[in-house]
């Protein structure tokens, strides 16, 4: 993005030099991710993710060297963005992992108890072990797939409306009783190639933001849809048949400026001890990995809408 040139004729040898090194100027507001190239009275400053916070240069400098280190600065840029993504899912496996290992060692006496008062307790107190223990037996289960050895992801053949079904119990616990989770759901729907724990784990963290995104209640509407999508209809993926799978909350929203960085490992608005920024970092790992794609919409005060986006298999 460039800013600070009157001229269009200085725009455009500038837009012609950066078209030589595979560049093109952007318009409209900028992103966390840009490069931003800004023309002052005395200097020229280019900023970006990897030149924080910018560099200055002089303002005689050619309109070709300055190209050239704005072509270096954005592979700087693209190496800062794949490193981000490398550590995000690093740092998802470890804390997984750590989260797995001490929640299991927590199931395992709870577990021994409730097994023994099946056996030795009478009748009544029998048929409550029996709610413990097969509640362990489901947190141990979740634990399992919790944190996938080497943090590598399973592709598999998926109904994501049964996925949607399986949760539905724990989806409403996780919103709370102030929030209400709403299901719409097409039928039938295509199947689709994804991580089936992983997306279990998508719809996990997208309940608790939405919840955490309205402190005073509302409700979270969860569909799941066919589409058929055109070519650059949507940003990002090609023409064909998608499954839409999408959360609407109505919660308080977000600014320009924290929807750039909602994907940034470790970046989050919560208070400390409530978030690890990990969530929406994982969501997208696990839809990129489908070759699909998840993309948010939001705005302070009208809520957020989050969609995954997975390819559908032919029929």
């Amino acid at each position: 993005m460039i800013t600070g040139l009157t001229s269009d004729a200085d725009r455009t040898r500038c837009a012609q030099e950066l078209g030589a090194r595979g560049l093109a100027i952007a318009d409209g507001p900028s992103t966390r991710d840009d490069i931003v190239v800004t023309f002052d009275e005395d200097a020229v400053r280019v900023c970006g993710p990897a030149v924080e916070p910018g560099v200055k240069l002089s303002r005689a400098i050619a309109l070709a060297d300055l190209a050239a280190f704005v072509r270096v600065a954005a592979d700087l840029s693209d190496i800062h963005r794949r490193l981000l993504e490398i550590a995000s899912a690093d740092a998802s496996g470890i804390l997984a992992s750590l989260v797995a290992h001490d929640a299991n060692n927590a199931l395992a006496p709870m577990r021994l108890a409730a097994d023994q008062l099946v056996e030795l307790g009478p009748p009544h107190v029998s048929e409550l072990a029996e709610s413990i223990v097969g509640g362990c037996r489901q947190l141990e289960s979740m634990m399992r797939h919790l944190a996938p050895k080497s943090g590598s992801l399973t592709l598999a053949r998926v109904d994501v409306n049964t996925i949607v079904g399986l949760l539905g119990g724990m989806l409403q616990a996780l919103a709370g009783p102030h929030v209400h989770v709403v299901t719409h759901l097409e039928s039938p729907l295509p199947a689709t190639l994804v991580d089936p724990f992983g997306l279990e784990r998508a719809l996990l963290n997208l309940v608790a933001n939405a919840r955490d995104a309205m402190p005073g209640g509302g409700q979270v509407v969860l569909s799941t849809s066919t589409v058929r999508i055109s070519p650059d209809e949507v940003r990002g993926l090609p023409d064909g048949r998608w499954i839409l799978v999408q959360l609407k909350d109505h919660g308080v929203g977000m600014a320009h400026e924290v929807l750039a960085r909602a994907f940034e490992p470790f970046f989050t608005t919560k208070e400390a001890g409530r978030g690890t920024g990990l969530g929406l970092p994982s969501v997208r790992r696990t839809m990129r990995a489908a070759r699909g794609e998840v993309l948010l919409q939001s705005q302070p005060g009208k809520g957020t809408v989050v969609q995954l986006w997975l390819p559908a298999l032919p029929d």
